[in-house]
């Protein structure tokens, strides 16, 4: 299962949100801004497989137990 982010954002108003949200970030200003650059052109530093049973599991929702 693939997650597609909304590529088409506006940077310096989702950094001015997180900003507004969290002010002590306003010292981490050029690494989100380079972050959310990264999100943009589809660069992640991790991603995470779901097996196709776990996908089956979830959507009927039961545990793995």
């Amino acid at each position: 299962m693939k997650t597609n982010f909304l590529k088409d954002f506006d940077i310096e108003a989702a950094v001015q949100a997180i900003i507004d949200d969290e002010p002590d970030l306003v010292a981490e200003r050029d690494n989100l801004i380079e972050a959310l650059n990264q999100i943009k052109a589809g660069i992640f530093a991790r991603t995470t497989e779901i097996s196709d049973t776990a996908q089956v599991r979830h959507q009927a929702g039961l545990s793995q137990s």
